[in-house]
């Protein structure tokens, strides 16, 4: 790829992510080489390809409450989540390969998103864990099973950025 939005994939690569609540955020990761990710190219390709957008959209419910924060989401309180993962690139122009005009496998997206967001946060609490919320997550445990702890704020830019980290380093 030349460039990938969310994913970094394979070779120059930037990251998107977008996720909607009341309103849609759009956050942009600066872009990767080959050195950042430490992997090559699949393919050999003929240079100025057409660049092609793949969209992946998912949904999740999640609550989360923001520790410290002066306003009424300081209170545990949930959202309705879109997410899109969108994967910019050249079409595989290898003819060997199964893959031979994808930029990538909407399989494959899919899987990895579903595997490692929407399964997991959905229909969660998240929480961010510090010495004031301790106890609490610990009650809140004790009745709910689906509930997370994060290191950090767990804002809708702090989510994209770690949700972007996430499936980047599984794809």
């Amino acid at each position: 790829f030349d460039s990938v939005l969310m994913i970094p994939w394979v070779s120059h690569t930037e990251t998107f992510i977008s996720l909607n609540e009341a309103f849609t955020r759009q956050i942009d990761v600066e872009s990767f080489d080959e050195e950042v990710l430490g992997k090559e190219s699949p393919t050999c390709r003929p240079k100025n390809m057409a660049k092609v957008r793949i969209t992946k959209e998912v949904s999740f419910e999640m609550a989360h409450a923001l520790t410290g924060y002066d306003g009424l989401c300081s209170q545990i309180h949930g959202h309705s989540y879109r997410m899109f993962v969108t994967v910019i690139g050249e079409p595989l122009s290898d003819e060997a390969s199964p893959k031979l005009g994808m930029v990538m496998d909407f399989g494959v997206l899919k899987s990895i998103v579903n595997r490692l967001i929407t399964e997991r946060y959905d229909h969660t609490l998240v929480v961010r864990e510090t010495e004031v919320t301790r106890n609490m997550i610990a009650d809140l445990r004790k009745h709910f099973e689906r509930v997370i702890t994060v290191d950090y704020q767990p804002t809708c830019e702090n989510m994209v950025v770690r949700f972007a980290s996430e499936i980047g380093a599984n794809l």
